[in-house]
């Protein structure tokens, strides 16, 4: 290795150290600290005990008359009693400080051994406990937009390590879904925007194929070709909607729902012997004016769609303690409780219309719960009493939120 690269590295090191390694040094600083503390109180305390000088003056004193002392047979003067007690006193001087340093000697090398059983142990415990983490970065790794079927499924005690595969499986579940969902979507909508398509291009072949057409022929291609288009240009303009109301935020602005609902009632074509019914008491919801209009639209009209010639559509506004409560009930067919959240989903279409020329495109719910979401509220549904579906909708009287202008160009 050259001199330039053992410089990077150990640059590389000294700038970004790895986890694996950057914990045991922790650790190991965080028990020197600790034995450094106890070596201090246990040395203070050694000291404290051992004598620091003795007294050389204390001992019984010589003769006051002069006369010779004698030990063991052998007479001994005043000054060779003190240089022996001097002698006594320095030997235990000695012994203290050889006893002291061994101590220090003993505690600094158990201290360095310990420091270094503490790293090396450190360094497999945090080994270990990162192969969880190696999991999760291998599998995230692996994770790609055609295969989010990979899981950690860790094992083991429920801890924070299991806490946290757990809530990447759980994510990776979540994104799995919206991507099927995206791709599901997609086909729906190739499939929704090929068929007027291909519709639109045999009349216009057939119409322009026939050498022998008349005027009156090439006008009725001319309405086929027309009626197509114009479904191909409803069905583009709900899908925009749709992403506009899934990524509203609809402003403040006071809406009166009651006088919106009106409008939208009277403006909404029915077939004859279809009776519509309203029960609307004032109230003032806050919102986008033009997505709560398109709301009211979707659902009256999926109501009036979805009906018998002879049926019913009851619109009945009621104000809240937190908001309003529009509520419509529709006669019609009868629908199964676990069929009704599929009706929520785009392109999901119950039978064809009886009372119109089936010209739906199965977004008009899914419409309404994605408006009703971006102003706070909720759509609850379920079968209708007499048929159909009963659907309400509570809307909050006011939320913060910024406004669509996206809708209003």
């Amino acid at each position: 290795m050259s001199a330039v690269s053992l410089a990077s590295l150990v640059t590389a090191v000294r700038l970004r150290p790895s986890i694996r390694l950057r914990l045991p040094v922790l650790y190991t600083g965080l028990v020197l600290l600790a034995g450094v503390a106890v070596l201090a109180v246990n040395y203070s305390l050694v000291a404290s005990r051992l004598p620091v000088r003795l007294d050389t003056a204390s001992g019984p004193p010589a003769s006051s008359s002069g006369e010779i002392v004698v030990r063991d047979g052998r007479p001994v003067s005043a000054s060779d009693t003190a240089q022996a007690r001097r002698a006594v006193a320095d030997s235990a001087v000695a012994r203290r400080d050889r006893t002291l340093g061994e101590l220090l000697r003993q505690s600094i090398a158990t201290l360095a051994v310990t420091a270094i059983v503490t790293l090396v142990a450190g360094r497999l415990v945090v080994g270990r406990v990162l192969r969880t983490v190696q999991r999760i970065t291998t599998t995230a790794r692996r994770l790609s937009e055609d295969d989010l079927s990979r899981r950690i499924g860790l094992d083991g005690p429920d801890d924070e390590l299991r806490e946290l595969a757990d809530t990447f499986d759980a994510m990776l579940a979540r994104l799995q879904r919206a991507f099927d969902e995206e791709r599901r979507l997609i086909a729906d909508i190739a499939h929704e925007l090929r068929t007027p398509l291909a519709n639109q291009r045999t009349v216009l072949e057939v119409g322009l194929g026939d050498p022998g057409a008349t005027l009156a022929d090439m006008r009725q291609t001319s309405e086929r070709a027309l009626a197509q288009t114009i479904r191909t240009q409803q069905l583009v303009e709900r899908l925009l909607l749709l992403a506009y109301a899934e990524h509203a935020s609809p402003g403040e602005e006071p809406v009166d729902l009651a006088r919106l609902a009106r409008q939208v009632l009277d403006a909404t074509a029915s077939p004859p012997g279809l009776d519509i019914r309203a029960d609307l008491e004032p109230v003032t919801v806050a919102g986008d004016p033009i997505l709560i209009e398109a709301l009211l639209v979707n659902l009256v009209t999926n109501a009036v769609r979805h009906n018998r010639a002879d049926g019913t559509v009851d619109v009945v506004l009621r104000p809240t303690p937190d908001g309003a409560e529009l509520v419509v009930v529709n006669s019609g067919d009868r629908i199964e409780p676990e069929q009704v959240a599929e009706l929520f989903q785009p392109f999901r279409r119950r039978r064809p219309d009886r009372t119109r020329s089936g010209d739906g495109v199965g977004l008009g719910l899914p419409i309404v719960a994605a408006i009703a979401s971006a102003h706070g509220g909720r759509v609850r549904a379920g079968p209708g009493p007499q048929g159909g579906l009963r659907v309400t909708m509570e809307l909050p009287a006011a939320r913060q939120a910024g406004r669509v202008d996206a809708l209003r160009s």
